[in-house]
């Protein structure tokens, strides 16, 4: 998907989170909602486009300074991989240890290393060890804003995820590449996508452009119409057809 889909896709999926967490009492005690969906919103964002920096840096959605560093730091190993390809030719350097070692950072357009349910392992971990866990590293005030500005990210990454699996490409289970590897044989689909591998569901083809992206701007439109009316201080009581001060 083009970067202005996965952006939608970020604002509809932090709408999603939202309600389903303040309808079920799982946002922050004593924090306002509202407040708290503000600091969701940018950072799912951002987290919306965050999987494409295994792109080139000239196709990378965000480039920011920030971004700049992240993108830096995950192609680190490719001139280094390069750099063995000249000297060893390229089926010489596939032998080679150090070589396959540096492929950890060098990654290519939609790798396992973006764009697989590690990344959302990562951010659950990361989210654990720095607010939840006997160690973490945030406390009081500061766990607060960590723990929105990870939601919000994760929101986003789950975004970008869903939204390139109905793609004909699809996105790495790396799950399934474990067991895989475990039985000794490919009994799993490495890579999964949800729509068949037909030109009509490729990135900004028709599917994306007049079903996809209208399809996420009236749903967008629904949910914040629907956290609207979740803010408000009153209900509209059915069985009695009046609005009613909300409990």
């Amino acid at each position: 998907m083009q970067g202005k889909t996965h952006r939608l896709g970020g604002v509809v999926a932090t709408f999603a989170g939202y309600i389903v967490l303040q309808q079920n009492d799982l946002l922050i005690p004593g924090v306002s909602p509202l407040l708290q969906l503000a600091v969701i919103y940018p950072f799912a964002q951002y987290g919306a486009t965050v999987s494409d920096m295994d792109h080139h840096w000239g196709s990378v959605p965000s480039r920011d300074i920030f971004s700049k560093g992240l993108h830096t730091f995950l192609h680190l190993g490719k001139k280094p991989r390069e750099a063995i390809e000249r000297v060893r030719g390229k089926r010489g350097a596939e032998k080679s240890i150090m070589y396959n070692l540096l492929g950890i950072f060098a990654p290519e357009h939609r790798s396992w290393q973006t764009h697989s349910d590690l990344t959302i392992i990562l951010v659950a971990l990361g989210l654990w060890f720095s607010v939840f866990s006997e160690w973490a590293v945030f406390g009081g005030t500061d766990a607060i804003i960590v723990q929105l500005i990870l939601v919000g990210i994760g929101f986003g990454i789950i975004a970008h995820l869903i939204l390139d699996g109905i793609t004909p490409e699809g996105i790495w289970a790396l799950g399934f590449v474990w067991i895989n590897a475990l039985v000794g044989k490919k009994i799993l689909p490495e890579k999964v996508g949800l729509v068949p591998r037909k030109t009509f569901f490729a990135t900004g083809n028709n599917w994306e452009k007049k079903i996809v992206y209208p399809g996420l701007i009236a749903i967008s439109w629904i949910e914040f119409t629907a956290i609207v009316y979740l803010s408000l201080p009153v209900e509209f009581d059915i069985s009695e057809m009046r609005f009613v001060a909300r409990q």
